[in-house]
């Protein structure tokens, strides 16, 4: 059986096992649904225990169990597996094909949510511990979160944290102490000047 027809097989049992859970049985050809019988609740109900085999037994799957419980099977079924669309070499269960391309496929494209570039899937969270737009914590640890790439000039010119010369005794201090330092000196001119 080539790959075309497995689909088609797979699409058309689901198409059968669609109409079971709706309380409804074709009789006859489910592509064409000639012949719909509607089942009472008692019927439905019944029809939802009875034991089927996998859709895909013919494949090679081993599971059978209640009506009910085909569909959650089938989530995880080996044998409904199909290759990845976006070729990263993974087998994923065609119900689950959409989540994976979405979150968890390596090879699909996610806009870093810092600089918003693309990157593939495998390379973003490497990315995104390097990105220069990302916001840090000042490493003097005065409180500011600066973009990474900015975090130097902030440490030389900002950083109330950085070590500054004293004008008046040729001793480092940091930014705000010498900023208190010169509020001393500047009270004790103004003062003196009296």
């Amino acid at each position: 059986m080539n790959h075309d027809d497995h689909i088609e097989r797979g699409e058309e049992r689901r198409a059968l096992l669609a109409t079971w859970e709706g309380g409804a049985v074709f009789v006859g050809d489910p592509l064409t649904q000639n012949a719909i019988i509607n089942l009472s609740a008692n019927m439905t109900d019944l029809i939802k225990r009875y034991n089927v085999p996998c859709l895909f037994q013919d494949e090679g799957c081993q599971w059978s169990g209640p009506l009910n419980k085909l569909k959650a099977h089938l989530n995880t079924c080996q044998k409904d597996a199909v290759s990845c669309l976006n070729a990263c070499g993974a087998k994923i269960a065609r119900l689950m094909m959409e989540d994976h391309m979405l979150y968890t496929c390596g090879k699909r494209l996610v806009a870093c949510q810092y600089c918003r570039r693309d990157f593939t899937g495998a390379e973003v969270e490497e990315h995104q511990s390097t990105c220069g737009f990302e916001p840090v914590h000042c490493d003097n640890k005065c409180g500011a979160r600066i973009q990474r790439n900015r975090l130097k000039a902030h440490r030389v010119n900002t950083c109330s944290k950085r070590m500054v010369g004293c004008q008046y005794c040729e001793r480092s201090f940091t930014a705000e102490t010498l900023q208190v330092i010169r509020s001393l000196k500047d009270a004790q001119t103004h003062y003196r000047g009296r």
